[in-house]
């Protein structure tokens, strides 16, 4: 989907294309920057900054730190699924068995150029019910100051991950040229778009969703780019 008032070089950046087996993390960074640049006077910008208490995950050390948000970050939105063996963090740093959908958000925060992550699992403290109740009141806070939330829109569980970041591969798309014609099928039906996807059954993900000021959703196929004054698939 193209923008209103873009460049050609921004454009570019959301005409159709063929979509790789991989996530393209400097179409994604042009999505986030474009965003920031041409909608500096829409509501993907906060009117003034927000001040809350958060434990934020620094990507790059995996320990994890408490921060008033003064550091830009992302957050992840994604199913839990059914209860599995994975460590809950008792320290400052992460467990070993850090579930696929929280490395590769991970991953993705960094090749955004960005440094730390938000998600629920490690950064509310699950075993202090008063911690957890104070954490959960300022949700609405805590998506809202997301420089970006990243939406698992694909599987049924934690362990499922980002298709096209780490593991797990994203399933191929038909693509056929023919001289100046390229014909690719963009959406699976029932599968893929993030409204039909198990993250979508959730309310707490609506709210999530609803709140938050861009999104970029990985589903079994491709990306999508949403933000407040623009959206649209991609191939990131």
């Amino acid at each position: 989907m193209v923008l209103q008032d873009l460049s050609t070089i921004h454009r570019l950046s959301y005409q159709p294309r063929k979509i790789s087996s991989r996530f393209d993390s400097t179409l994604a960074s042009n999505w986030l920057q474009g965003c920031r640049t041409h909608h500096a006077e829409g509501s993907c910008v906060l009117a003034s900054p927000l001040v809350v208490d958060i434990t934020l995950i620094d990507c790059r050390t995996r320990e994890l730190q408490q921060s008033k948000t003064s550091e830009m970050y992302t957050a992840l939105s994604y199913v839990w699924g059914t209860p599995e063996n994975q460590s809950l963090s008792t320290g400052s740093e992460l467990p070993s068995d850090v579930p696929a959908v929280i490395m590769d958000a991970m991953a993705v925060t960094e090749a955004l150029g960005l440094r730390y992550l938000w998600v629920d699992r490690y950064c509310i403290d699950q075993r202090d019910e008063a911690a957890k109740n104070r954490q959960i009141s300022q949700m609405s806070t805590i998506y809202q100051q997301a420089e970006l939330t990243i939406v698992a829109a694909s599987g049924a569980s934690a362990s499922h991950g980002l298709p096209g970041v780490g593991h797990r591969p994203r399933k191929p798309t038909s693509y056929f040229e023919h001289d100046r014609y390229h014909s690719m099928t963009l959406d699976c039906p029932g599968v893929n778009v993030p409204e039909l996807s198990a993250w979508n059954t959730r309310a707490w993900t609506l709210q999530e969703a609803w709140l938050s000021r861009r999104i970029l959703s990985f589903t079994d196929y491709q990306c999508y780019w949403e933000c407040r004054e623009a959206c649209g698939p991609g191939s990131a």
